[in-house]
């Protein structure tokens, strides 16, 4: 919790019995005063509505009586005669103190001599004949000088008007106290000598008021700057609206004192009533309660002879009483258990201290207790402990001091209440030991405590590393087993082992050698790891004898394994420019039968990488790479014999067929070239090479008569001889090793277009071994003497070979062959 959120009991006190109370008072008063305003407010309206509707009767009943003398007036001007007009208007002015001045205008818009000196802009005539001739009487404002007037008027015969400039004062008499009219033609009502209504020309000037009929509206508004109770009625005759205002002060201010007296004394009460309620609630309650605290805290320092004191108990609340005897009775407990606590941790500390892992109660990081296995294991002394100034995380590796404290905050933080995990530690002679640890969360005397158990593992780890080691060695050597008999190439083999020998010792460079047939020097045949030392060339030349390279005689001698740590530190280590570099050194007899036939060598530029133990382990592997590699030797040698059988047959068809000497093998290493820039890779270049050795094996069965004759052969000698790929499949096909070389004897006299022999093979139809040679065996064909013409030019027979694409040979074939051979035709 914040301690922002935390409140002690004087203060909810103070705030009860302060806001609490004076705050509400205030507000009741408040409701008070404002319920008396409202009813205020609606009998000032109510009076204002009836006032406002007297205003504009008197208003109707003036206008009313105008227009009515001024119809009298019309009607006699119709009949008097026009002379005595003037008389009579005179004697109407002087009589009506309404009329300021009468005028007679004729059907013309003229003035009547009666007023020979009356200025024709004095008011609208034009607009006041307009309005008759629409049949309306009306009224109409004019202004001369910044002087407002009124003037009335009503049609007279023939087809004019009589018209009235009103005296002000009639206004005065109409709306009581109220001024005469200013400019804009508006009508000021006056309330207590201050303009506070409004008439103009039957608009509303302002506060946006809706008047329904001739009913009075009252609102509160502002006006002249103060805040009033506004009412509104409209003149029926002229359409007018009257403004009645009072101001809001006049109604509160009789308000003002009363409430305020009253007000002052209900804050007296309240201000009596809570210093009294505070006293008797400080007494009874806060008093009692903060003694209460008092013991408590003692009871929390461990004093369990604190009990609560008299005032508790004899406080008048019940409930502070039984509190007091509930703390007595909670107190008489927890000093029954607190005599049992400490029973118990002595049994505690006595059983810990005879364990034999160690043992140890950290409290804020320091150790609180440690028994003598834990002490003697990390050699701590017990004033250490005793004094608690060391720190539980010292007891590990300077790299998992980190990690240990994060194992303790997941404990202290309550993610987890018990925990196991491993560190590296120092023990007492400062070596590093792994330690497993089992560790929970405790409450201890109030604080949140870690208590763990600590055992030594190193022996077991060493023995699960030595387990994992040597079943990752099994596994990693029956891995590579199996990859170097998935092959019997020898080239593929020795870079297996290269590839492979790291799984089961690591290094940055290694190499294959094997003894040569003297059984006295060894070649390096393959290596790894040397780039940028500068020794390719040295490697590829270098001849060692083993008597005279100690460590090679060693290995050859014994058959065993060697490691030499720091070759530096070697008497017997040879050091060559080329080898300098090699500061660690491991290496392994590879052995057949009992006999060693080569050696796998491992380097490396830091000293002391490799040991003895690695070095066993190496010749495990060697022992797997030795049999792979006599395998692949021995299929070596059995291609060999093939190689040499088939040269053998191919040479006693050249014997046979004399035109044709030394073709065969030219035509083999052209078809082999061609084929890996196609992108042929073995085993399909060695099947392809026994293919183009035996290409003519077919021609054995073809007569002397017709495969020696001298000059052209007949239709039927050619049929007989095309017959020959026949017979090559026939002589092929039983050999399961040369099955896969088939395609070339049998197939390489087809022609793209379908019209070759012996079954008219079409495009892809024909194998891509057969269509590669072909184009190398018409060239090779065409650019060799024959004894019946001479050699082609390089560039005719090429230029011969695209002429035949699409028809005789594969077109992308003649494509690529004109580009590989390209150099060879322009030269």
């Amino acid at each position: 919790m914040s301690s922002k959120t935390i409140l002690s009991l004087q203060k909810v006190r103070n705030l009860l019995l302060g806001k609490g109370l004076i705050i509400p008072i205030i507000l009741i008063i408040s409701l008070v005063f404002l319920l008396d305003l409202s009813l205020s407010y609606l009998e000032i309206a109510e009076n204002q509505n009836l006032q406002a509707q007297t205003l504009a009767n008197n208003l109707d009943n003036e206008v009313t009586q105008i227009n009515e003398i001024l119809t009298t007036i019309a009607k006699i001007s119709g009949i008097a005669d026009e002379q005595a007009l003037p008389e009579i208007i005179s004697a109407f002015e002087q009589s009506e103190t309404r009329f300021d001045s009468i005028y007679i205008i004729n059907s013309k818009g003229i003035i009547s001599s009666n007023r020979p000196n009356v200025s024709p802009e004095l008011f609208n005539i034009k607009q006041i004949l307009d309005l008759l001739s629409q049949g309306k009487t009306h009224y109409i404002q004019s202004s001369i000088k910044n002087e407002t007037a009124i003037y009335f008027f009503v049609p007279a015969p023939p087809n004019g008007a009589i018209v009235a400039k009103i005296n002000n004062s009639i206004f005065e008499k109409t709306t009581r106290d109220g001024t005469a009219f200013q400019h804009d033609s508006i009508i000021n009502i006056v309330n207590d000598g201050t303009p506070l209504v409004s008439i103009e020309n039957g608009k509303v000037k302002s506060n946006n008021v809706t008047l329904r009929g001739s009913t009075p509206i009252s609102r509160l508004t502002v006006e002249t700057g103060r805040l009033s109770i506004k009412t509104v009625s409209i003149s029926r005759t002229t359409g007018w609206q009257l403004n009645l205002i009072t101001p809001v002060l006049v109604l509160i201010q009789p308000h003002i004192i009363s409430g305020g007296i009253i007000l002052v004394i209900f804050i007296i009460i309240a201000g009596l009533l809570i210093t009294s309620i505070r006293h008797q609630v400080s007494r009874e309650i806060v008093n009692p309660l903060l003694e209460l605290n008092t013991n408590i805290n003692a009871l929390a320092q461990g004093d369990f002879g604190k009990k609560a004191s008299l005032p508790i108990k004899s406080a008048r609340l019940k409930e502070i009483r039984e509190l007091a005897h509930s703390f007595d009775q909670m107190l008489d407990a927890l000093y029954v258990r607190e005599t049992a606590l400490r029973e118990n941790e002595e049994k505690f500390r006595a059983l810990i201290e005879q364990s034999i892992d160690a043992f140890c109660l950290i409290v804020d990081g320091k150790l609180e207790i440690a028994n003598q296995s834990f002490c003697e294991l990390f050699g701590v002394d017990q004033q250490q402990v005793i004094s608690k100034n060391f720190q539980f995380v010292d007891i590990a590796s300077p790299s998992d001091r980190e990690y240990v404290q994060e194992q303790m905050n997941v404990l202290l933080n309550g993610e987890h209440h018990n925990l196991r995990y491993e560190f590296a530690a120092l023990n007492k002679n400062g070596e590093e030991i792994e330690v497993d640890v089992s560790s929970s969360a405790i409450n201890y005397q109030g604080r949140i405590a870690l208590q763990a158990i600590l055992r030594d593992v190193t022996e077991r780890k060493r023995s699960q590393q030595i387990e994992h080691t040597q079943r990752v060695l099994a596994e990693a050597l029956s891995e590579t087993a199996s990859l170097l008999n998935s092959t019997l190439e020898f080239d593929v083999v020795l870079k297996q082992i290269l590839d492979h020998v790291g799984k089961v010792v690591p290094h940055d460079a290694s190499h294959v050698m094997l003894i040569d047939e003297d059984k006295e020097t060894v070649r390096i045949l393959a290596a790894r790891g040397y780039q940028g030392r500068n020794v390719r060339e040295w490697f590829e030349h270098i001849s060692l004898s083993i008597r005279n390279t100690p460590t090679l005689r060693k290995m050859y001698e014994t058959a065993e394994p060697i490691a030499i740590p720091n070759t530096s530190e070697d008497p017997n280590w040879v050091i060559l420019p080329e080898t300098a570099w090699i500061k660690s050194y491991a290496a392994a007899p590879i052995r057949v039968k009992g006999e060693v036939i080569g050696f796998l060598n491992l380097n490396s530029p830091i000293p002391g990488f490799f040991n003895q133990e690695m070095a066993y382990r190496l010749q495990a592997f060697a022992d797997q790479a030795g049999i792979a590699l006599n395998n692949a030797r021995l299929l070596q040698d059995l291609k060999t014999a093939y190689e040499l059988t088939l040269q053998g047959w191919s040479k006693a068809l050249e014997l046979r067929d004399y035109e044709t000497e030394g073709h065969a093998l030219r035509v083999v290493e052209t078809t082999i070239h061609l084929a890996r820039n196609m992108g042929f890779t073995e085993p399909e270049l060695t099947y392809m090479r026994y293919g183009a050795l035996l290409h003519d094996i077919g021609k054995i069965g073809i007569p002397d008569a017709i495969l020696l004759k001298n000059g052209p052969l007949t239709d039927e000698e050619w049929s007989i001889m095309r017959k020959h790929p026949e017979y090559a499949y026939e002589v092929l096909s039983p050999i399961p090793y040369l099955r896969p070389a088939i395609d070339i004897p049998y197939c390489h006299h087809e022609k793209w277009d379908g019209s070759g022999y012996p079954r008219g093979l079409r495009g892809k139809e024909i194998p891509i071994a057969a269509r590669i040679f072909s184009v190398m065996d018409v060239w090779d064909g065409l650019i060799s003497n024959r004894p019946y013409r001479d050699a082609w030019p390089r560039k005719k027979a090429a230029e011969y070979i695209a002429s035949q694409s699409a028809k005789h040979f594969d077109p992308d074939v003649v494509k690529v062959f004109l580009e590989v051979y390209k150099e060879i035709i322009t030269g």
